[in-house]
């Protein structure tokens, strides 16, 4: 779990092609994409150390998360495999019922792991 000098970060990856023309999808619904998520990937992994340290944290109003974009589906793809590759826990949410993937989360991990996605 995450120190003071190493606090625990959540990802969410979105896609930013999602909001350009022909979908255009509104900010709101980018927003929804966030929250889906990131609900899901908390719920799934709730048991997870890091996952109840952050919750707890959220408590306190210390959580944090940091938002990232891709420019496509096939993008997002990759960083899920960068992701799977090393290691890091991470869900993603495909949109019902049009079947559209559209973000990815990960659980919380200390600041200092990083991955270059």
């Amino acid at each position: 779990a995450g120190r003071a000098e190493d606090p625990l970060v959540q990802h969410v990856i979105l896609r930013k092609d999602l909001t350009k023309k022909p979908l255009s999808w509104p900010a709101g619904s980018m927003i929804a994409q966030a929250c889906h998520v990131v609900s899901k990937t908390l719920w799934e992994m709730k048991d997870h150390a890091n996952v109840q340290h952050h919750t707890e944290s959220y408590m306190c109003s210390r959580g944090a998360k940091v938002t990232l974009s891709v420019e496509s589906e096939e993008e997002l793809l990759g960083v899920s495999k960068t992701l799977q590759d090393n290691g890091i826990e991470h869900r993603v949410w495909k949109e019902q019922p049009e079947g559209i993937l559209t973000a990815i989360a990960t659980i919380p991990y200390p600041k200092s792991v990083t991955v270059n996605f």
